[in-house]
């Protein structure tokens, strides 16, 4: 980036600075000499902190706009309709024949299916819901970790992508992502979801192995079965089997999910699927070591893991 680049990205009014995204292009642009470019390029990154500064400072006092949609839709109780703006603490109730959509600023919508039930947490750093019961349809630009959606089953946080997300007030229910990637955790349970995939989500278990739309109706008899047991031999057996190289990502969660005794034989199955990058071990992998199974999901999918 050069002077003349930086100063008509300022000019910009669409531009959005984001910090680590700034950091980056500061770094790559730091001149490799002393003098007036440095000076010219401090200036332009004192500039450019202040916008990100306050940037993020409007962003803070943004709220959801509720649009209503068809049939009925009530906040906190009351029949509404048109445009509203909404703050922590709302109530938000779609009617059997009715539908809503909620704006994040410019970062994306959420539409409210009918009989769905929602609370808002919070608007600007993070927008976040509480979904008590219904079915949404999220699409986000966000960045990842900048909207979350709690169900009574955990926690559903996008990563920048399209997802549908549907719960009953017990916590049974689905995640189901057409674009991206959306991480779903409970307690010590985590799981990564991407476009294409889906996973069930249970009160009791938190959110099920992740299984591609396209596997097998025997692998995904064979996951609800092992999600629901801790005796899964034949499950297990069968479930390898089924695996093809699409359902890499789905033997991955597995590694973390049986029990020691099994994992060597899942291990193996993954290997031979999406073979493990030399920089992560085996000894690693075999002992559940975080990192290790992180790099080896980034190396096989992209998957934006933390």
């Amino acid at each position: 980036m050069n002077e003349h680049e930086l100063q008509d990205l300022l000019a910009d009014r669409r531009f959005r600075p984001d910090p680590d995204d700034l950091r980056a292009r500061l770094e790559r642009s730091a001149p490799r000499r002393f003098g007036r470019r440095l000076i010219v390029f401090a200036a332009a990154a004192g500039v450019l902190l202040a916008l990100t500064a306050t940037w993020w400072s409007v962003r803070g006092g943004e709220t959801w706009t509720l649009t209503t949609l068809d049939g009925t839709t009530r906040l906190e109780g009351e029949v509404v309709s048109g445009r509203h703006s909404l703050r922590p603490g709302q109530e938000l109730t779609t009617a059997s024949s009715g539908s809503a959509e909620l704006l994040l600023g410019e970062l994306g919508r959420v539409r409210l299916l009918e009989e769905t039930t929602l609370r808002v947490l919070s608007a600007g750093r993070r927008w976040g819901l509480a979904l008590e019961r219904g079915t949404i349809e999220a699409v986000t630009v966000a960045p990842p970790d900048v909207f979350f959606v709690e169900t009574p089953s955990g926690l559903a946080t996008d990563l920048g992508c399209a997802f549908e997300l549907e719960t009953d007030e017990e916590g049974h229910g689905r995640l189901v992502v057409s674009a991206g990637w959306v991480s779903f955790e409970v307690e010590s349970r985590r799981c990564y979801v991407p476009a294409g995939a889906s996973c069930r989500l249970d009160p009791a278990l938190g959110p099920g192995t992740p299984v591609r739309d396209a596997a097998s109706p025997e692998l995904r008899a064979a996951l609800e079965r092992i999600d629901a047991s801790s005796e899964h031999g034949a499950e297990l057996d069968l479930a390898l089997r089924e695996s093809r190289t699409e359902d890499a990502l789905t033997l991955w969660h597995l590694v973390s999910r049986v029990p020691v005794a099994s994992r060597p034989q899942v291990i193996e199955r993954l290997e031979s699927l999406a073979p493990r990058p030399p920089t992560v071990s085996a000894e690693a992998v075999q002992a559940g070591d975080p990192d290790a199974l992180n790099d080896w999901l980034r190396s096989f999918s992209g998957a934006p893991v933390r």
